[in-house]
């Protein structure tokens, strides 16, 4: 035991007492040291700050200006990914306004227009390969991360796709699309729900 005190005693303005078989620092030492060590690491601080003051500042200068730089690329990605969808919208709307103008379309959502093989015309080819491209455009925002989910492409075109005439421009051009698009495509179509 007195091994113990006396490998102890070697710690200046230490009083050490025995509380429970076990060497315990007095309580109003442990606040004293406590206080000691604060003002230590803030003494050394405050000399390290008056020697790199400039360095100090120049640092958090960095790390304000990165921060903010992060802040605001995070606002342009929000701002472009709504424009995104509202050039996305406006394409739509477009696209679908001209097929409502028209009554040489109106066999394109015919599902009995595959009774007999499915000839389209030049215009319904037209006007199908601008809904393709349009299909085309959505699929690349959703894969980036736009607001649309992918799943929603997958089911819209599932649908459209099914159709007879849609199908058949699909068959026909589907050599010249994006053969990332046309897997995305081909396996909507396989994945019936």
């Amino acid at each position: 035991m007195s091994a113990l005190k006396n490998a102890l005693s070697w710690f200046p303005g230490m009083s050490w007492r025995l509380h429970e078989k076990k060497f315990l620092p007095h309580k109003s030492l442990l606040a004293f040291n406590a206080h000691a060590v604060l003002e230590t690491v803030m003494g050394a601080f405050s000399y390290w700050a008056t020697d790199n003051w400039f360095s100090l500042v120049q640092t958090l200068g960095i790390v304000g200006g990165l921060w903010l730089t992060a802040s605001s690329a995070n606002r342009e990605a929000k701002a472009r990914e709504i424009q995104n969808l509202l050039t996305l919208s406006e394409h739509h709307q477009k696209l679908w306004m001209e097929f409502v103008g028209r009554e040489d379309l109106e066999k394109i959502f015919d599902p009995a227009a595959g009774t007999q093989p499915p000839l389209a015309t030049i215009a319904e080819k037209e006007y199908l390969n601008s809904v393709i491209v349009h299909f085309q455009t959505g699929w690349w925002i959703a894969r980036s991360g736009g607001i649309t989910p992918l799943e929603e492409i997958r089911r819209d075109a599932r649908s459209f796709f099914s159709l007879p005439l849609p199908r058949a421009v699909w068959e026909e051009t589907k050599a010249t699309r994006n053969q990332q698009f046309v897997r995305f495509v081909e396996n909507a179509l396989k994945s019936r729900r």
